[in-house]
């Protein structure tokens, strides 16, 4: 993470290598139409391979309707929380921040590839220790691996499959969130030394924002944007800049 001054605003810009920026192309708003149609019933293919592990029981729940204040996710944290490793190929989900749940939630996230299959599973538990209502953490407790049912040990999981995804949210109950995004593959030019590397492309590119920290309009105006290198060679000989 960098931050500069430009003109008198703070800016800050996170340099954040994993994340591509090819925006979020029609194929994958229509790989998460196709999972919500998986999720709540009303394709075909909810009948047929819904790619529930073994030892994971039944289909998915739907989307409910709700009177008001529907549970949600922060976007700004969704971009933030999905971090990837560009060399490694791995995966992570950490401090994704949801609204209007429970202080005793718990529920699970499912990644699926846009076929529907299911690949991996994380469960949480919210956690409220450090946020104010309606705002709360989604604390993850596991990784489970749907493809083999194996519980994975640390945060960081592989998912090096050049693709489109979705990341779906739910509660026990209900299907409340979902996440598109496509993972890359770039291969070097030097036959002697592997230099393959993985990237996440999706709405990191066309999204940016201005704020106040606590939404105090006495504190500096701040303006983020979300950047990446999508190259073979090394992050830290690239210098970023803004026009």
């Amino acid at each position: 993470m960098y931050s500069k001054f430009f003109a008198g605003i703070l800016v800050f810009a996170l340099i954040l290598a994993p994340m591509a920026m090819a925006g979020p192309l029609s194929i994958v708003k229509k790989a998460a139409r196709d999972v919500g149609d998986v999720v709540t019933g009303s394709s075909s293919a909810a009948a047929g391979n819904t790619g529930v592990a073994s030892g994971d029981s039944g289909a998915r729940p739907g989307v409910k309707k709700h009177d008001k204040y529907p549970p949600g996710v922060s976007f700004s944290t969704m971009l933030n929380g999905v971090t990837y490793r560009p060399d490694e190929g791995k995966l992570r989900l950490d401090n994704i921040q949801a609204t209007f749940l429970a202080d005793d939630a718990a529920g699970y996230i499912i990644l699926r590839k846009e076929d529907g299959k299911e690949v991996l599973k994380w469960d949480w538990k919210v956690d409220t220790f450090q946020t104010k209502k309606p705002y709360c953490l989604l604390n993850i407790m596991s990784v489970v691996d749907l493809r083999t049912g194996e519980t994975i040990s640390g945060s960081w999981v592989d998912v090096k499959e050049p693709g489109n995804y979705v990341l779906d949210f739910y509660l026990p109950d209900e299907h409340f969130y979902s996440f598109s995004f496509s993972i890359s593959k770039m291969s070097g030019d030097d036959p002697f030394s592997s230099e393959d590397r993985w990237f996440t492309d999706g709405d990191w590119e066309k999204c940016a924002y201005f704020l106040y920290f606590n939404a105090d309009p006495g504190q500096s105006l701040v303006w983020k944007v979300w950047l990446r290198n999508k190259a073979t060679g090394r992050d830290r000989d690239v210098k970023p800049k803004i026009e």
